[in-house]
């Protein structure tokens, strides 16, 4: 796990730069600026762009992490494989964009009244879906060679800075709407470009269609992986995405903004997740195909607590500011915490679970998951039907935590069942006591100073309470690395 927790690290590091500056767009300069239904649309083609391209890629960057490892040693056959997967993510690209523009009045007869509004900048979800489909390849390519960090900066950090300059120019009036649209469409080409450089200039991406299919090992064993992998990561993919759809649909505009800033908030608690899993990822890769079983386990139990911990603590912090760091909303969006509340414990829940994901996408039997994340995608569809009209966000909010519970407690079950292995040990109940304890105290900061002071100081009075704690007790031999660490630098 050295690897994992060093690289996961660096891309914390810059992936919370790019949180503070999705704040900034999120929660101040985009729905201070924007209408609120321009702000619910641009939302909703961010939705829709990002839904399209999970559904263009076909599980091909899942098949790259898995595949690579069997190329190491064969140049050759690694630059026909690598060709391979780009050749079939445009093949199905085109299809896609083409079924798209074909059924594109039976999409718009869903937006619920609202087709006028997104038919205009309807263009730009295709062009933000294919820049996003294939800055997805590379950056797998970068997971897959242990070079995540600086596609992760580009990804999360730089693409936010260029939409924080996209806005300002529209705030500025040196853009009208239709320009800044083009505009904030274009910062995820940008990002695709650089990131496409980045692959190139150091080696790792190295292309060479083969004239013989057959020169890629196992094409039909790999095809059929990738189209389970596609339906295993469709639902998880689409219930980020569908919420926002369906509130925009149902419910206006107005709401799928409200609950986007929502959920971009309650996503910080799953920051340091997202880099475990991306560094994870080829090392569970590894370990299945040498057979490698204890170290899976050992891998799996130190994913939970860590994601629990550092998961848990966030929403702690967060739920204890969330006054303070949403007052630049200025009622516009009002009553998000039990929203953000909810998402965030969803979120947490998912965190402390582990990997266990990874361990079924990349084990022989990644078969299985399909059949219970299909049958979960279709109920949050069913669930935000029945309970968007009925609670509005909250609703959406209700439909997600649902379906992500649901579904972690499938997939713990199956890996237990299949592997017998399970995340969680007494470290696991004695984290949750802590972490309550210090949510009870946080209620009792009640402070009057500046916002950002109010933040500062809640933040170094729950992290003097919670850290020392964790550390005595050694929850976490990794947490307590790091603050060895720190300490020893301090000296």
């Amino acid at each position: 796990m050295g690897i994992v927790i060093r690289q996961s690290i660096r891309s914390s590091f810059f992936n919370y730069i790019g949180i503070a500056l999705g704040y900034i767009n999120m929660v101040w300069l985009f729905p201070s600026i924007l209408s609120e239904d321009n702000f619910g649309m641009i939302r909703v083609l961010v939705s829709a762009s990002m839904l399209v391209a999970q559904i263009g890629e076909f599980g091909m960057s899942n098949t790259l992490i898995r595949y690579l490892p069997f190329f190491k040693n064969d140049p050759k056959r690694k630059r026909s494989f690598l060709g391979f997967v780009f050749l079939v993510a445009s093949a199905l690209s085109t299809v896609l964009v083409s079924v798209v523009l074909i059924f594109k009045k039976v999409i718009f007869s869903l937006a619920g009244g609202r087709e006028a509004l997104l038919s205009e900048h309807f263009a730009i979800v295709l062009f933000i879906a294919i820049s996003i489909l294939f800055s997805e390849i590379l950056f797998s390519l970068s997971r897959a060679t242990y070079k995540a960090v600086f596609p992760s900066f580009v990804k999360e950090t730089a693409l936010r800075l260029f939409q924080t300059v996209v806005i300002l120019l529209y705030y500025y009036d040196i853009l009208d709407l239709n320009q800044f649209v083009l505009a904030f469409s274009l910062s995820y080409f940008l990002a695709f470009l650089i990131i496409l450089v980045y692959t190139r200039l150091s080696g790792i991406l190295q292309i060479a269609f083969p004239e013989k299919i057959g020169e890629v090992l196992a094409v039909r064993e790999m095809l059929t992986f990738s189209f389970f992998v596609f339906l295993n990561k469709l639902p998880n993919r689409a219930l980020n995405q569908i919420d926002v759809l369906m509130l925009g649909a149902l419910s206006g505009l107005k709401s799928a903004g409200a609950y986007a800033i929502a959920f971009f908030i309650a996503e910080v608690v799953r920051i340091p997740a997202r880099n475990i899993l991306l560094v994870s990822n080829p090392l569970i890769a590894e370990a299945w195909k040498n057979n490698d079983l204890k170290k899976i386990s050992k891998m799996y139990r130190q994913s939970s607590i860590n994601q629990l911990l550092i998961g848990g603590f966030v929403l702690v912090l967060i739920l204890s500011n969330v006054s303070d760091f949403t007052f630049y909303l200025q009622n516009k969006y009002t009553n998000l915490y039990p929203i953000i509340a909810l998402l965030g414990l969803a979120k947490v829940f998912d965190m402390a679970t582990g990997i266990n994901g990874l361990i079924i996408s990349n084990s022989k039997l990644y078969r299985y998951s399909l059949y219970f994340n299909v049958s979960l995608l279709v109920l949050a569809v069913i669930a935000n039907f029945i309970l968007i009209p009925l609670y509005g966000i909250m609703g959406a909010a209700l439909a997600t935590a649902l379906s992500v519970f649901l579904l972690n407690v499938i997939k713990t079950l199956f890996v237990k069942i299949k592997f017998g292995m399970q995340p969680f040990s007494g470290k696991t109940l004695l984290a949750l006591v802590i972490l309550l304890f210090v949510f009870v105290l946080s209620n009792y900061l009640s402070l009057h100073f500046t916002h950002l002071l109010n933040m500062g100081i809640r933040v170094f009075v729950l992290s003097a309470v919670f850290l020392p704690v964790i550390y005595v007790l050694r929850l976490s031999e990794e947490i307590n690395s790091i603050l060895d660490g720190l300490i020893r630098s301090r000296k």
